[in-house]
This record gives structure tokens, C-alpha cells and sequence, in this order.
């Protein structure tokens, strides 16, 4: 059979299909030549026994094989295998690009398979009488109209082999660009219809190795494993629970790590928000709460062996540290079985110091010494108010050596400057005091000095005396009664406006009885 024969033949055969074939091909014992479509280019695969050739052919270049291969050696003889890919003209950056557009168009090229045969460094060239099955040469993309079901391993790609050890896979995807894409055609609004891939690797020249799950629609890639990504990075386990670096999870969600496990909750900044970042972790020093944005900043933290109960929060809001129910809006005890070191805010804002039950704004509890210190954070000086185990209240200096203020149980009050007595109030209202005693109230309102002033109005002696006779008081002094209370610093102040008009008035007595016994000398001596 002549060149043209052959061709006839085949051309014959490819137009059997319902569909347009990639290219016509002939075939004669020296060359089998595909003629060209003018837009695209094509590559041709031919593999046997594990060696595989791929020629290119650039746009309007007719894919042409020899007895030849690419490595300058006659093919042996025996069975190959060949695949035909048309493309239209993609420059290698889009074609590498990953991108839906650059795949689409990568895709619109046909493929054509078959088979030939080398026998005495010959291309066995097939005869009239062989079916199309035993051909094998013309092969293009078939249809399946029914259930197809493979016993073997099944293996897709280009650099896939007539000799492929398949081991254990069922499925193997062999080539430089692995996708498999989910293309969900439902047109009713009801229907979900989003498509997805499954991707390996980045399609990118110098990307990433990866698997990836890609949402084709949304052009976004939801989940991710890096290659070399370590044992159990994710891990679900039977019962729903995940690990993040073990494969035994013990809780809902378990992470291990060598060092400081953490977890960090990060605010972006992409809703429009401030950005802030915040890590969750543990490790043998400590739990804590990081501030990642306000430079590592540590507001939270709790030590390994902190006790049962050191921090609780009740239902009602209450805050309690180192005891399970709180006896109020806020309580600290250092020994639950015991109120000897309670701090306790009530809800009516009372605060009790080593009660629980505080009768007053502020009740402090002891067995030995309470006391409240106020103390100046530049002088230094502190001064202590308390009372002691035999029932005395006291305020003291720190550095005075002794009780400045004094109150004992039968209501003795002492004053001290350090160990020196100043003065005493007993009980009952005995006032001893090792200095004078000054008053500065208003002692005066019946005028003291002011009697020896011009224009003061004083009252005669008749009017002093009818006065006093008429009401039974000096009228400076006013009234005093018998076993009352009564004013120390008026009663001196009246007393002593009082004996200063009385020594006037004795002045003026003088006066007259030295008047008067001149007259009587002066009547004697007339005698």
C-alpha cells in the first residue's frame, strides 16, 4: 500500500467520528506525519516499555515521528503508545500561571491516542482489513454512554507509561500541572452550582509545593497543606476530637508543641476595625494572655500549681479568689476553712477584712494587732490605727516608739509624745495635762479688755448689783446650773469681764471713800 493509500485510509477511518478530528494522519514504514491546523501548536508523546519522547511543533508545523528518536537512537521494535495534544497558542507564562483563563484556554485543543508498531526497524503500516480497534492508531476523546467499570489501576496524565508499576494505587495523576476539577453544571437557582479543584502544587514558576482544596468560583483557596507539613499537623480522631500536632487528642480541640503551644487571634484590619493581635499559650513557667500589638505585653497570667479556686467568677457575677462560693460582690480568702484572712466587698458595698459578715462600711478582723497603716510614699512617715489584743485603740508612729493616742477598754484616753505622758482624760472626765491649757474659742462676748476701752458703756454699780440680784448670775457669766453642762471657755471668758468691771468699780469705790474721808478729816479739823 503507496503513501496515499494510507492516507485515504485513515482520513477514512477519522471521519467516521462524530466529531472533528485534531489532524489527519498518515503513516508509510519510515514516517507517520499528523498534518497541521495552522493555530495550533502540538505535542506529541510516544512511550514504550518506560522510555518516554516528547517532541513540540510549533503553530501551522506539521507533528512529524521518524524511525528515529529524540536521542539519536533507531526505535527498537515492538508496541508503542502516542498521544497528540493540540493547543492554541498560550505563551509558557500564562500557561503556568495557575490562573481559570490561562487553563481554560490550555484546554481548548483536542487530544487524539493510539498506538503503532516497529518490526524490522519498520512502521508495521496496517492494512485495509484491520477494524479501527485493531488500528489503534487513530484514537480520539471517546464517550462513554454507560457504566464503565476498571478492574486494574488507572493512570491520567501525560508522562503516564505503558509500563506503570502502580503498586497499591488505584488512581494515579502523572503530569507537570495536576488538577482535578468539580464542574457543577445546575442551572436552577435552587441548586448549589459551585465548582471546586482539588490542586497540587503551585502552577507558578518558583511557587509552592502544596495540596489544596480551591474554590474555582470564588477564585479563593479555603484549606492548604505545605509539603513537609509535620506528622498529625491535623488531626480528627473517631470521636470528632482534633489535634493539632498529635494524633491522641484529649479534649475538642488538643494542640502540641515542643514549646510554648499557643493560639493567636488576630484582627486584620481588612472590616474596617483597628487592628490588634492576641496569643492564647502555656508552657512549663506559665498560662498566659499576650498583647502581641501593645508589644508583648503580658495582662494575664497564671502560674503552674496555682490552686483549685484561685480565680472563679460566679454566676451572679461575683468575683472570688482562692474559695468556690463567694460570700459577697468580691471575696479573697487565703485558708477556705477558715475567715482569718477574708477580704470581702458586700453587695451593699460594705468591706470586711477578715470577716465575712462586715457591720459597717469598713470592719476589720483579727486575732492579733488589726490595724490600718497610712503611710507617705516620699517622707516615708506611717501611722498606724488598730487596736490590740487587750482591747486597746491606738494610733501610733512608725518611728515615734510609742502609742501617740492611746484608748483603753474603760474608755481612758492617754496622749503621749513618744514614751512622754502629755496628758490623760479618764473615764470620768478627769482632764490632767502635763502642759497649759489653751482655748481659742470665743471667750470674750462680754467684752474681757474691752472695759478699759473709751466708749465702752458700763453699767453703774446700782445697775450691776440690781441686775445680778434680779436673775441670781453675774450677767457676764450668765446662768450656771447646778450640776449642769456648761461652756469652760464662755464661763472664764464671763468671769473675767466680770472681775475686770468689778475692779473698776472697786476703783471707784476707792475714789469715793478717799473723797469722802477727806471731807470727814476736813470736818474733824474744823472742830
Amino acid at each position: 500500500m503507496n503513501l496515499i493509500q494510507s492516507s485515504a485510509m485513515f482520513s477514512l477511518l477519522l471521519a467516521g467520528a462524530a466529531s472533528a478530528v485534531l489532524a489527519d494522519a498518515q503513516i508509510d514504514s519510515s514516517t507517520i506525519r499528523w498534518d497541521a491546523d495552522p493555530e495550533l501548536r502540538y505535542t506529541l508523546t510516544v512511550s514504550s516499555d518506560g522510555q518516554v519522547d516528547r517532541y513540540e511543533f510549533d503553530a501551522g508545523e506539521a507533528a512529524t515521528l521518524g524511525l528515529v528518536d529524540a536521542a539519536g537512537e533507531i526505535l527498537a521494535d515492538g508496541s508503542y503508545t502516542w498521544q497528540l495534544v493540540g493547543a492554541p497558542v498560550v505563551s509558557e507564562g500564562q500557561q503556568r500561571s495557575g490562573s481559570k483563563t490561562a487553563e481554560s484556554a490550555a484546554t481548548q485543543g483536542k487530544v487524539e491516542n493510539g498506538s503503532f508498531t516497529v518490526a524490522q526497524s519498520a512502521f508495521v503500516v496496517p492494512t485495509a482489513s484491520l477494524g479501527t480497534s485493531d488500528l489503534g492508531f487513530a484514537n480520539k476523546t471517546q464517550q462513554i454512554a454507560d457504566d464503565l467499570t476498571v478492574t486494574g489501576s488507572i493512570c491520567i496524565g501525560d508522562d503516564c507509561t505503558t509500563t506503570e508499576s502502580f503498586g497499591r494505587t488505584n488512581l494515579r495523576l502523572k503530569a507537570n500541572n495536576l488538577r482535578i476539577e468539580f464542574s457543577d453544571t445546575s442551572v436552577e437557582e435552587s441548586f448549589p452550582s459551585n465548582d471546586w479543584q482539588l490542586q497540587i502544587n503551585s502552577s507558578e514558576n518558583g511557587g509552592g509545593d502544596y495540596f489544596a482544596i480551591y474554590d474555582d468560583t470564588a477564585d479563593q483557596t479555603p484549606f492548604l497543606v505545605e509539603a513537609g507539613a509535620q506528622d498529625n499537623a491535623l488531626y480528627v480522631d473517631s470521636a470528632g476530637q482534633v489535634g493539632v500536632g498529635t494524633s491522641t487528642p484529649g479534649t475538642n480541640l488538643h494542640l502540641m508543641n515542643g514549646n510554648t503551644p499557643a493560639m493567636r487571634l488576630e484582627q486584620d484590619g481588612s472590616s474596617g476595625f483597628d487592628a490588634q493581635t492576641w496569643d492564647v499559650a502555656g508552657n512549663e513557667t506559665n498560662f498566659f494572655v499576650r498583647d502581641v500589638t501593645a508589644g508583648n505585653l503580658l495582662p494575664f497570667v497564671i502560674e503552674p500549681g496555682a490552686p483549685t479556686d484561685s480565680l472563679r467568677v460566679t454566676a451572679d457575677g461575683s468575683v472570688a479568689l482562692g474559695i468556690r462560693k463567694p460570700k459577697g460582690r468580691f471575696h479573697i480568702v487565703n485558708d477556705a476553712a477558715t475567715d482569718a484572712d477574708d477580704l470581702v466587698v458586700t453587695s451593699q458595698g460594705y468591706i470586711g477584712f477578715g470577716t465575712t459578715d462586715p457591720k459597717r462600711p469598713l470592719h476589720i478582723l483579727a486575732d492579733s494587732n488589726p490595724h490600718v497603716a497610712f503611710e507617705h510614699s516620699t517622707s516615708g512617715v506611717r501611722w498606724n490605727v488598730g487596736t490590740s489584743s487587750n482591747g486597746m485603740f491606738t494610733i501610733s508612729q512608725n518611728n515615734s516608739g510609742g502609742k501617740e493616742l492611746q484608748i483603753d477598754a474603760n474608755g481612758n484616753i492617754t496622749f503621749r509624745k513618744g514614751s512622754q505622758v502629755l496628758a490623760t482624760l479618764d473615764a470620768n472626765g478627769n482632764l490632767t495635762t502635763a502642759g497649759t491649757l489653751t482655748t481659742a474659742g470665743n471667750t470674750c462676748g462680754g467684752g474681757c479688755d474691752l472695759v478699759f476701752q473709751p466708749g465702752y458703756e458700763l453699767e453703774t454699780i446700782e445697775e450691776h448689783a440690781e441686775s445680778m440680784w434680779k436673775n441670781s448670775y453675774l450677767p457676764a457669766v450668765g446662768p450656771t446650773e447646778e450640776n449642769g453642762d456648761w461652756n469652760l471657755s464662755e464661763k472664764t471668758g464671763g468671769m473675767l469681764n466680770e472681775l475686770e468691771k468689778a475692779h473698776i468699780y472697786i476703783e471707784q469705790l476707792n475714789t469715793k471713800i478717799g473723797e469722802l474721808t477727806q471731807r470727814l478729816e476736813q470736818l474733824e479739823a474744823s472742830r
